[in-house]
């Protein structure tokens, strides 16, 4: 792993009110120039000056047991401008330089209303989203997640050095707003995949 893969997570707190600014988890990468450029998505990114007023909506969620919140991680490719995050890594790995297992519950406000579209079109844009970080794209299945629509897709991010981020990553989408949940595993799926389900199925979409 070269320094600027070091500590990488893609593009997820019962008692949490407020989300983490993805930005300053980000300086580093962004200031010593590891960040790689964004691929094309298939539809148009918007720039800062596009999303001012409006915020990201705010997601509360329970930890799952076995997981802590952890400030020193990143996501590599941003969907869309100043995201709120916040990053989980399992209890014991907060020395560990080499984790990789890791969720990250993220929140963005897009340039896009998509209120009213279909699902074929919902679909589309999620796609885009694969393609954003050069991943295989399939087909993503519909979900529930708060009582909202959501569709998750498996990814297979290519690293600078070889091999792949694995992950699975589920898409919100309500009005302007997305929230994307992200299941990242190395060498411990099994306990991703538990800890994954538990975060799902308590996420709570503040919309107000």
């Amino acid at each position: 792993m070269d320094e600027c893969d070091h500590r990488y997570a893609p593009p997820m707190i019962a008692r949490r009110t407020s989300l983490l600014w993805v930005a300053l988890v980000l300086a580093l990468g962004a200031l010593s120039g590891c960040r790689q450029a964004p691929l094309d998505p298939g539809f148009r990114v918007p720039g800062p000056e596009e999303t001012q007023g409006a915020m990201p909506l705010r997601v509360d969620f329970a930890v799952p047991t076995g997981w802590i919140e952890a400030y020193n991680y990143g996501t590599g490719n941003d969907l869309y401008p100043a995201p709120h995050a916040t990053f989980l890594i399992p209890v014991g790995a907060e020395n560990d330089s080499d984790n990789l297992e890791v969720l990250v519950v993220i929140s963005y406000l897009m340039d896009t209303d998509v209120t009213g579209q279909s699902d074929a079109e919902v679909i589309s844009r999620v796609k885009g989203y694969a393609t954003q970080v050069n991943s295989a794209v399939t087909e993503p299945v519909k979900t529930t997640v708060d009582g909202m629509a959501a569709f998750t897709m498996p990814l297979k991010e290519p690293k600078r050095d070889g091999g792949f981020y694995t992950y699975d990553a589920t898409y919100i989408l309500s009005g302007q707003h997305l929230v994307q949940i992200m299941c990242q595993w190395d060498k411990q799926k099994t306990i991703v995949d538990a800890a994954c389900a538990s975060l799902l199925q308590s996420v709570k979409v503040v919309l107000d």
